[in-house]
Order: structure tokens, then sequence, then C-alpha cells
């Protein structure tokens, strides 16, 4: 008997574990009458495939076994989906007990040291931002995964969602010595969006080019109008001179929870939301990179050729806002 016409072929097993199998399904069909259990085969190419297996039985007049009725599930994403959750509790867990700690460190040596008073409240300010940013995610995660996210869209100047973005960032830029700057269009870039949303979209790569960034180092923030053959495309790009990433990081960078280098500050939550929200809006996001010269992330959305934008174009002041003679294409 050839591999293919084996009885245990077809379930992806090895002959001993076919017959055992066998063996204690009769058992349950005959004492039962019915059988569920989760199993898992192996494919001919060798992958394995994670199945939920119901198996009912067929008697006769007499109650005896004369056959069965299967059902073979998949249940591999269901699985996947599983072992993802179990990280996330144990990730959220671990990223919670450390401000935590931090915490109780903190109450214990402000009692020991009053006259402290400022510098301990600055560093508990800072836990709780920490702390408040983390399960803002976590719940931004979750309401992905559920689908119940939900957007509140407007004809915005995409101009002008950009200009307030690096206002929010541009204290956190200066701290840093970095030079953080943005090249804009002087025509609208009407897109019908949640501005909100892409806000914290522009901000948290902003964020990452901060915190990869070295002292010194540039950050520039440009837009601009692409012709391309579904219409026309508002550009977002935000490109660092910063430490880069390797290849091999790449293809994981939105996944959640995943890290370049842990010991610099995140939650490891804002490239995958920010994917969700673009994707969300029917537009892309996509980057490049080069070890020890920088990051380029691109965000595109679609534009509307008409009507007026909710907002003014530009409505803050910010002199590292420069507006181009003329656009981009």
């Amino acid at each position: 008997m050839d591999e293919q016409t084996r009885p245990d072929a077809p379930l992806g097993m090895n002959q001993a574990d076919y017959h055992r199998a066998i063996q204690v399904l009769l058992d349950t069909l005959r004492h039962d009458g019915r059988y569920y259990g989760e199993n898992r085969f192996e494919r001919k190419d060798g992958s394995v495939l994670d199945a939920a297996v119901t198996v009912s039985a067929v008697k006769d007049s007499e109650g005896a076994l004369v056959g069965s009725v299967a059902v073979v599930r998949n249940i591999s994403r269901e699985q996947e989906l599983q072992v993802q959750k179990t990280r996330f509790v144990a990730y959220a867990s671990h990223e919670l007990r450390t401000p935590i700690t931090n915490l109780k460190t903190r109450l214990y040596l402000l009692r020991k040291q009053p006259e402290r008073l400022e510098q301990h409240l600055a560093v508990l300010d800072e836990v709780t931002d920490r702390m408040r940013r983390l399960v803002e995610g976590l719940l931004d995660v979750s309401r992905f995964e559920r689908g119940t996210i939900s957007l509140e869209r407007q004809l915005l100047d995409l101009r002008a969602l950009i200009t307030r973005s690096v206002a929010v960032q541009t204290p956190e830029s200066e701290r840093k010595r970095l030079r953080l700057t943005a090249e804009l269009p002087p025509e609208p870039l009407l897109v019908d969006v949640d501005g909100e949303r892409i806000i914290q979209v522009i901000t948290n790569l902003l964020t990452n080019a901060i915190n990869y960034t070295h002292p010194e180092g540039r950050i520039m923030v440009r837009a601009y109008c692409l012709h391309g053959g579904a219409g026309q495309y508002a550009v977002v790009e935000v490109e660092d001179t910063g430490i880069g990433i390797a290849a091999e990081h790449l293809p994981y960078l939105f996944q959640p929870f995943y890290r370049v280098q842990n010991q610099i500050e995140g939650t490891g939550l804002g490239l995958p939301i920010s994917k969700e929200i673009v994707e969300l809006h029917r537009g892309k996001i996509s980057v490049s990179s080069e070890p020890g010269k920088g990051t380029c992330f691109s965000v595109r959305l679609p534009m509307l050729q008409t009507g007026d934008p909710v907002d003014a174009p530009l409505s803050e002041s910010n002199p590292n806002i420069h507006i181009s003679p003329a656009s981009t294409l």
C-alpha cells in the first residue's frame, strides 16, 4: 500500500497515531454517541493544520454502531489568535507592572523626602502619562480586533493636521536638540478623514522619529499631491536622520508590541494602530530605511477634488512650517 492509499494518509498522521485515534474514537462513539476533539494534522508539504473534529455516531435500530458522520473544521486562525491573546495579556501585565512599581517607589520617596516634592511629582506625572498611553493603545488594539472602531469623517485640509501634529511634537524635539521642520504645498490637500485619528498617525510617526534620532539630527515632514492611476492621493512623509532599521526588522514593524530596540521607551503599539487607521481610510502606509542613515515613513490617503475644508488650512503659526512656492508633484 503506497503513501497515498494508506487509510491514515488523509488525516496527516503516522500509522501508530492513526490506530490510537481510531480506537479512542470508536470507544467514545459507542459510549457517548459523539466525539469532539482538537487535533493537529500534518499536510503533505510538512505544514501543520490545527483542526476541530466532531464525529457523530450512526446507529441501527438496535443501537449498534454502523457508521459515523465527521466534520473537520480548520481552527488554525483561532489558535493563532489565542496565542496572540495570551501574549497580549502577558505583555500588558508586564508593561503595567513596571510603571506601577515606579509609582510605589516614588510615593515612598515622597514620604521620605518631602523637600523634593516638585521633582517627585514630575516623575509621577511622567509615569502616569505613560500608563495612560499604554491603556489607550491597548483599548485601540482591542477595538480594531473587534471591528468596533468608528471614524468621524470630515472634509479637511491635510496641511492643517500636519501643522497641529508638528506643533505638538516641537517641544519634545527641541528638548532632544533635534531640528523638526515641515514642507507643505501652497494648495490645500483635501481629504475625507477623521482628523483626530490622522493626527494620531502623524504624531505616532513623529514620536518614533524623535525616539530613534540622535541629538542634532533632523526630522522632515513633507506633504504633496500624487497623481496615480486610480486618482489623486495626498502623501505625508516623515523622514529622519536616525539610527535606521535593518532589513530583517521591516516586515514586523506593524505587528503589535514589536520593537526594534527594547531599551528605547515605547509601547510597541503606535505603528500597528497607525496602519489600522490608515487602512480604514482606504489609504496605505509604507516604510523604507537604511541602517545608520535614517528612516522614512510614507502615508498615502485618497484626495477629494471639490469642496471647502472644515477648518482653516494653517490655523497655527509655527516657524518650523514652510509653505513651498509651488506644489510638489
